[in-house]
């Protein structure tokens, strides 16, 4: 079992083209390496799979390293289908959902950036099927501060590799640029399939 890597093509104003290829060229890595991942862990022994333990062992090794690159291939795809320019405009349904849940556009946005500049790896806008409202949530890696039972609807990556060549250290400047440079269709088509489980 394996996976493939999706095809991104270049239509953002938020970062350049070279940010983009160099950060496309990580996410192919990811994937890679999965896939490499899911090579070993078929290929346990049994002598192996009998050694497991919670401090060092080709079990634990394998089964981190999983969630790690599977979480890092995910949270980049969505980052790259929600990348876009200025042109993009957001539904009434995408208004609506953040003026439910954050009491405006401007409300989500400042709390949005707060995230971003507090979080180390990634911030994503879900809807929990456990709290039944949708949130920003900040993660300090691919596979840390996951949210289980929820459904991403925006997807920011707030690793430096994402962002440096163009911004440096300004944090602030990148994020403001996505904001103002957000796929909103592909947000609002997202809204449109969680709504769809929700019934």
């Amino acid at each position: 079992m394996g996976i493939s890597g999706v095809k991104f093509d270049y239509e953002t104003s938020v970062v350049s083209q070279k940010q983009f290829n160099a950060h496309i060229k990580l996410y192919d890595g990811y994937v890679e390496n999965f896939n490499k991942i899911e090579r070993d862990k078929n290929s346990l022994t049994a002598e192996e799979l009998g050694g497991a333990n919670t401090t060092y062992s080709a079990a634990r090794n394998v089964g981190t390293s999983e969630t790690f690159a599977l979480d890092a291939v995910i949270l980049h795809e969505l980052y790259f289908e929600n990348l876009g320019d200025s042109e993009c405009k957001r539904s009434e349904k995408v208004d609506e959902i953040l003026s439910k849940n954050f009491g405006g556009v401007s409300e989500f946005s400042a709390k949005f950036k707060a995230a971003g500049l507090a979080a180390r790896g990634w911030v994503v806008l879900a809807y929990s099927f456990r709290a039944e409202s949708c949130n920003i949530f900040a993660q300090d890696a691919h596979d840390a501060g996951v949210v289980h039972e929820s459904r991403p609807l925006l997807v920011l990556d707030m690793y430096e590799h994402a962002y440096f060549l163009d911004y440096a250290t300004d944090k602030g400047a990148y994020i403001d640029n996505f904001l103002l440079g957000v796929n909103w269709a592909k947000v609002a088509e997202r809204a449109a399939k969680l709504q769809s489980l929700l019934g």
